[in-house]
């Protein structure tokens, strides 16, 4: 074979094996790539399905508590985010007793309300005649923050209510809850001719009873109503009432400071009265 054809030969040869020597090289550097983007199994060998999902960290929402309620509390915030409010609440025997000071008209007006059996608070301001002019209802939080709506009874108004507890005490506030004298008139009436009812105790001489006469009318367009009168054992803070030739018919009357609630003996409101005579009354005379 002559030189030139032998050296060409050569060349071609080096050329070839260099080339695969870089394809293979490549092939290799893609391989190892791939496999260390790869997730792995069990065995730590690569999957093939691709890069491994991000894990992303999931916050824990925080869980708030409904912790025993204090006998008083001091709360301020905003209604409807715009009108601020300070309120005082006594609390004690599931009821409410209170004041609401609106910063922004300078109105005042007496609270009175309950307290559900799944720790809902539900309290509303009346005026000195007992209409009821707007409520709260809701739930304190973690012992430190209420939480709810507001709402006026004589509209379809409806607001968020977030009021933080204040640390502070009020010197020469009456937060007491037992009546020293039942005597007197009590009432509510939402607006000039919605819902109203009214009782009117009196104690009966030389006897620990007491005189009740309870009025309760509905609304338009029936105006049903519902009268009852009685005279009643009273243990100094509350009076059971059983109505004539109904056993399963008793209302519980509790005498509070400034209010009276009525509400049926638990699976005895069988009375058939037209209107309802459960509630609260704020003292009016």
């Amino acid at each position: 074979m002559k030189p030139v054809y032998l050296l060409c030969l050569v060349l071609v040869l080096a050329f070839s094996a260099q080339a695969q020597f870089h394809l293979f090289k490549s092939k290799k550097q893609q391989d190892t790539t791939a496999a260390a983007a790869a997730p792995l199994d069990s065995t730590g060998a690569p999957t093939g399905y691709g890069t491994p999902p991000k894990k992303v960290a999931v916050k824990k929402k925080n869980k708030h508590v409904i912790l025993p309620l204090q006998p008083f509390y001091v709360l301020n915030g905003t209604v409807k985010d715009t009108s601020k409010v300070f309120l005082w609440l006594s609390i004690g025997d599931s009821v409410i007793r209170g004041s609401a000071r609106y910063l922004s008209s300078g109105d005042s007006l007496p609270l009175f309300g309950t307290v559900e059996p799944d720790g809902k608070l539900v309290f509303c301001g009346l005026s000195p005649d007992g209409n009821m002019l707007g409520c709260f209802t809701g739930k304190i939080l973690d012992d430190s923050i209420f939480q709810g709506k507001w709402f006026a009874l004589t509209s379809d108004s409806v607001w968020n209510c977030n009021l933080l507890r204040k640390d502070t005490t009020l010197p020469g506030l009456d937060t007491g809850l037992i009546a020293v004298h039942p005597d007197g008139t009590y009432s509510y009436h939402l607006g000039d001719t919605g819902p109203a009812g009214g009782i009117i105790i009196h104690k009966v001489d030389g006897s620990s009873d007491l005189n009740l006469d309870i009025g309760c009318a509905g609304g338009p367009p029936d105006y049903s109503s519902a009268m009852i009168k009685g005279q009643v054992p009273f243990d100094g803070a509350s009076a059971t009432y059983t109505s004539p030739n109904k056993p399963l018919c008793k209302l519980r009357i509790r005498v509070f400071k400034d209010f009276v609630v009525i509400n049926y003996v638990p699976k005895m409101d069988k009375c058939g009265y037209g209107a309802n005579v459960e509630g609260v009354f704020a003292r009016t005379k």
